[in-house]
């Protein structure tokens, strides 16, 4: 049975996915995503893709080509002024608990709510509560 419900969950985000309008973030963002990447904003590689952009992907691209031409012009910066970042739940395990104990203690932090379907973002909304497996995962 379970089987069976991953392969349902893993088709509705497929079909999703190809009804999904928002190109791909290195699509979208062009030279400002190889720029992001490869100059390491972040720790890690999947941070910038899912950054949420705080104006129209337009905006942020004319924004970006103007300023990346001023002397001390700050990547960093750049992309904290115009994206909003994820936010990774701190998750502390509290000693002494069972595994059961210690996943329903999680419940909360490790429950996410249906998705808004949001402009220029990289997310694949679901359309009802879900339960995310922590850590990477957002």
């Amino acid at each position: 049975m379970k089987n069976w419900m991953l392969f349902l969950l893993v088709a509705c985000a497929f079909l999703q996915a190809r009804t999904q309008t928002t190109p791909a973030p290195d699509i979208l963002w062009g030279p400002l995503f190889k720029e992001v990447q490869t100059s390491h904003v972040f720790p890690d590689n999947k941070t910038f893709v899912d950054c949420t952009p705080k104006y129209e992907a337009s905006v942020i691209l004319k924004k970006y080509a103007k300023e990346k031409q001023v002397r001390g012009f700050d990547l960093k910066e750049f992309v904290l002024n115009n994206f909003k970042v994820p936010v990774t739940p701190d998750v502390k395990v509290k000693e002494g608990l069972t595994i059961t104990e210690h996943l329903e203690d999680l419940w909360n932090v490790l429950t996410r709510k249906a998705d808004r379907n949001e402009k220029n973002s990289s997310l694949l909304p679901l359309p009802g509560a879900y339960i995310v497996p922590g850590g990477r995962f957002r």
